[in-house]
């Protein structure tokens, strides 16, 4: 607060394992990251800090929402 700075609560889940490239499942192995649709690699946490900010924009998806439908979140978006 002392510098202005707004701080969001973001709902986690699945921020490790989606592309924030292509919105597809990807996996995760220690520091690598690797979509299986794009195939864009990179280190996983940065994937997951760009998910995060994109995270706070998404309305279907609020810190309480469970992870199985965090998951059906992205699952409909291939369809």
């Amino acid at each position: 607060m002392q510098k202005n700075i707004k701080i969001i609560n973001i709902n986690p889940a699945y921020t490790s394992k989606i592309c924030h490239i292509c919105d597809g499942f990807g996996t995760r192995n220690g520091e690598n990251f690797i979509c299986q649709c794009c195939q864009n690699r990179m280190n996983a946490d940065v994937n997951a800090a760009h998910n995060i900010r994109k995270r706070k924009n998404i309305k279907e998806i609020d810190l309480y929402t469970n992870a199985k439908k965090v998951k059906q979140y992205y699952e409909n978006l291939k369809k």
